[in-house]
């Protein structure tokens, strides 16, 4: 298996190379590494795609962006028409570009300050002492359980990442608990969860850097 997945990735990086290099960036390039890239996002370990994609230099953005073009074309012959993977991934419509927006604006990640760790700002504002207390020892004990599970740094700082990511899924709580839109939008953000998509984080680098930054200050198995 991990042969084959070695060849995965030479085939993903030759087809990126290809579509950076040629004049017309093909989609049919962008296919063949949203094909490989696909195939070895299925066989990766739980919470080793992430990691993998920044070691070998592939922004995130673009692996999930060509995986989307395979999943939607199911046969390269259906890419063809398309002068770029936009025209594909929109079936040849003009778009103006935007994020997609929630109006649940906070999640439970936004109520704690993960670069100066303790409740944010806006957990201050939102919510009473108590519930400041109970929400930071519930994630000083998350923390604290994945430091004695992890035997090296990469693993804690996989851990953690997707321990943040999923905090973020969650705006059903506070005044938005028993809304249903806000119990849709926490069902919509864990579906993509756990495909890997995680489309309402906006800076996905700074995102990662937070996280790493936090580990880096946690203590050490020996």
């Amino acid at each position: 298996m991990a042969e084959e997945i070695t060849a995965l990735w030479q085939e993903a990086e030759q087809h990126l190379r290809a579509f950076e290099q040629l004049a017309r960036r093909t989609v049919e390039e962008a296919w063949l590494a949203g094909d490989a890239l696909l195939r070895i996002r299925q066989q990766l370990p739980h919470g080793t795609w992430l990691p993998s994609l920044r070691e070998r230099g592939i922004a995130y953005t673009t692996a999930n962006r060509f995986i989307r073009l395979r999943q939607q074309y199911p046969q390269i012959n259906q890419v063809g028409e398309f002068g770029s993977v936009s025209a594909a991934l929109t079936g040849g419509r003009t778009v103006r570009p935007r994020r997609e927006v929630s109006r649940y604006l906070m999640t439970l990640d936004d109520l704690w300050d993960w670069e100066r760790w303790g409740p944010s700002a806006i957990a201050r504002r939102f919510m009473e002492a108590d519930e400041i207390n109970a929400f930071g020892s519930a994630i000083e004990g998350a923390v604290r359980q994945y430091i004695e599970e992890s035997e090296t740094r990469e693993e804690l700082f996989n851990a953690l990442t997707w321990f943040r990511l999923a905090l973020s899924c969650q705006v059903d709580f506070g005044p938005y608990e028993n809304d249903p839109g806000a119990r849709a939008e926490t069902g919509r953000r864990d579906g993509a969860y756990r495909d890997g998509n995680f489309y309402w984080v906006g800076d996905f680098d700074d995102f990662l850097r937070l996280t790493d930054t936090h580990v880096a200050r946690l203590p050490q198995n020996p």
